[in-house]
């Protein structure tokens, strides 16, 4: 799977997925400067995780001199 497909697999989740999640309805996740939410979506949800695995292609991807934190 090339970085195109990846980038493309991970905008359809969060558009189909995401935009729609009752979370973000819940008062106190609402705020965009709480963590709660993205703690949820890291930790406990599903989809999050999915979107977690999919980085790690995403990154997988990349030449090995743009790797954050590696040298060239």
């Amino acid at each position: 799977m090339n970085r195109k497909d990846v980038i493309k697999d991970i905008d359809k989740i969060l558009r189909t997925e995401c935009d729609h999640c009752k979370m973000k309805e819940l008062p106190g996740y609402r705020s965009s400067s709480s963590n709660r939410l993205s703690h949820h979506c890291i930790n406990e949800c599903e989809v999050g995780q999915k979107l977690q695995g999919m980085s790690v292609k995403l990154n997988d991807t990349l030449p090995r001199n743009m790797r954050k934190g590696k040298s060239a």
